[in-house]
C-alpha cells in the first residue's frame, strides 16, 4: 500500500514539478528522491526545496530503500557544497551498500573531478584495493573519463 500510496503522488506531482509556477514545498524534496523519470539538476533540487540537510539524511539512513539513498547522493553532487563533498567522500568508503558505493564514486568523479582531478582521481586510485567488483568498474570508467583523453 505504501508503494503504491508513493507511486500515485509520485505520478501527480512528476509534471508539476517540472511546471516553473510549482510552489516550493518541503515535501516535494522527498518525492523527487523516490522519482524514476526527473532528473537531478539544479533547477529541479531547488524547485522541490530539497536542501543539503535533508539529502544528506536521507544519503545516510540506512533503513531507507536504496534507490532514494542513491539519488541523495546524486543530488548532493548537484548542491556541490564543499560539505556534501566529504560526506560523498565517506560513503564511498564506508557505505554497506555497494550501489551506494558506486554512486557516490561517480558523483565525486563528475562534479568534482575535471576541476580538482588530480586529487579526485588519487581518492579513486586508493579506492581500488579494497572495492567489489561493480566498485571498481565505477572507479575505472570514472578514471577514463578525466583521463581518457591524454
Amino acid at each position: 500500500m505504501k508503494t503504491l500510496t508513493i507511486l500515485l503522488a509520485l505520478a501527480l506531482a512528476g509534471p508539476a514539478l517540472a511546471d516553473p509556477a510549482f510552489p516550493k514545498d518541503p515535501r516535494n524534496a522527498e518525492l523527487l528522491l523516490y522519482a524514476i523519470d526527473i532528473p537531478l539538476t539544479p533547477d529541479t533540487v531547488a524547485r522541490a526545496a530539497l536542501t543539503e540537510q535533508h539529502a544528506a539524511r536521507i544519503a545516510t539512513d540506512f533503513k531507507r530503500p536504496r534507490y532514494p539513498r542513491v539519488r541523495a547522493i546524486g543530488a548532493l553532487g548537484v548542491i556541490g557544497t564543499d560539505s556534501a563533498r566529504r560526506l560523498i567522500e565517506t560513503l564511498a568508503v564506508t557505505d554497506d551498500d555497494e550501489q551506494v558505493r558506486v554512486q557516490a564514486v561517480i558523483s565525486l568523479a563528475r562534479i568534482w573531478g575535471h576541476d580538482d582531478r588530480e586529487v579526485v582521481g588519487g581518492f579513486l586510485v586508493d579506492r581500488l584495493g579494497d572495492a567489489t567488483p561493480a566498485v571498481s568498474d565505477a572507479i575505472f570508467g570514472e578514471l577514463e573519463r578525466l583521463y581518457g583523453g591524454e
